[in-house]
């Protein structure tokens, strides 16, 4: 089974401003956790973040959710979608975890940087890109 890949946004934050999912955000993510479910064999899951405190802590529950280790943590995968963009960059990071260890990757990135990222990631691995819609949730992509 080739490695599906997910481009999660993550919610909005800032220092003042932690990730604090709402009941319905908290139940949308997790029946969208649910669904993914069935691109997870016997292989492990890699969760992929940026290192600041908000979104490490919103990547573990969704590690924990598959019985993954800690996040792995990649500076490049925030963005404050200025002059520090850089897709390459996150697409690198990325290719790092589609290998036959992993069924199923999942990357928690910033807003602006999401789509760019998906859509170079799915060019690269030469697979459509689908936007998922999910009612309480940011943008989601599956490649």
């Amino acid at each position: 089974m080739t490695t599906k890949i997910v481009i999660m946004t993550h919610p909005d934050c800032d220092d003042s401003h932690p990730v604090r999912l709402t009941n319905k955000e908290r139940s949308a993510l997790l029946k969208f956790l649910k669904s993914l479910e069935k691109f997870v064999k016997d292989k492990k899951v890699a969760v992929l973040a940026s290192a600041v405190p908000e979104i490490t802590f919103y990547a573990n529950s969704i590690a924990r959710h598959f019985g993954s280790e800690e996040p792995e943590i990649c500076e490049c995968l925030l963005r404050n979608g200025g002059d520090k963009l850089d897709v390459n960059d996150g697409c690198d990071c990325v290719s790092d975890f589609i290998s036959p260890q992993f069924d199923l990757v999942i990357a928690i990135a910033e807003n602006g940087f999401a789509e760019m990222m998906a859509d170079s990631l799915s060019v690269q691995v030469k697979r459509p890109c689908n936007k998922v819609h999910r009612i309480g949730m940011s943008a989601v992509y599956l490649i």
